[in-house]
């Protein structure tokens, strides 16, 4: 049996549009009627009384007014310079001199381990490492006085006395596959204080 009739399903289809855009408005317009009823404002509360100060008080504070800048930006008692070698500034790696006589009461510069490992190999005796763009082999003495101890793949260690340092191609990674160098608490040196 066919439900649909040819002659009329223009008229069934024209009247199942109707119904589905009559449906689409009736929503569209409660939406909006709860979002307004949502919405609604009442009156504003009213503001609460606000005392003005006596003249007394506002005689004081046109006087505490004049000094409020120098309480706000205090100066500094004296004209001492900071010690920035306390932590690890060298004057001389920016051009600046240190005065000599100044420089006898101050502490001398932390042991830095600036390294860029760019390359490491250790295959049988060929131990080789490529650090800041020269190529060393293992016990070579560097231009800034620290020396090679050990070649490793991924890794090359350098002592500047008293302290010794793993330079690593890659940062260690910290967790429960790192090497136990990198997860063991290290001990502090002059360079981290």
């Amino acid at each position: 049996m066919n439900l649909f009739m040819p002659k009329r399903d223009g008229l069934m289809a024209i009247l199942l549009m109707g119904i589905a855009l009559g449906a689409a408005l009736m929503y569209y317009f409660w939406g909006t009627w709860q979002q307004t009823r949502a919405t609604a404002t009442g009156p504003m509360p009213s503001l609460p009384d606000i005392q003005v100060p006596d003249e007394a008080v506002l005689k004081e504070m046109a006087v505490l007014r004049k000094h409020l800048n120098r309480l706000a930006y205090p100066r500094a008692a004296g004209s001492q310079v900071a010690r920035l070698s306390l932590f690890g500034y060298t004057p001389a790696a920016t051009g600046m001199r240190l005065n000599k006589r100044a420089a006898k009461g101050m502490t001398p510069p932390p042991v830095q381990f600036d390294y860029t490992l760019s390359f490491a190999l250790a295959a049988g005796n060929r131990k080789l490492c490529l650090l800041d763009g020269q190529l060393f082999t293992q016990g070579a003495v560097l231009a800034d006085g620290g020396r090679i101890l050990t070649i490793e793949p991924e890794r090359v260690l350098i002592e500047k006395t008293p302290l010794q340092r793993w330079i690593y191609l890659q940062e260690p990674q910290l967790g429960r596959e790192a090497p136990t160098e990198a997860r063991g608490p290290m001990p502090s040196t002059d360079e981290e204080l």
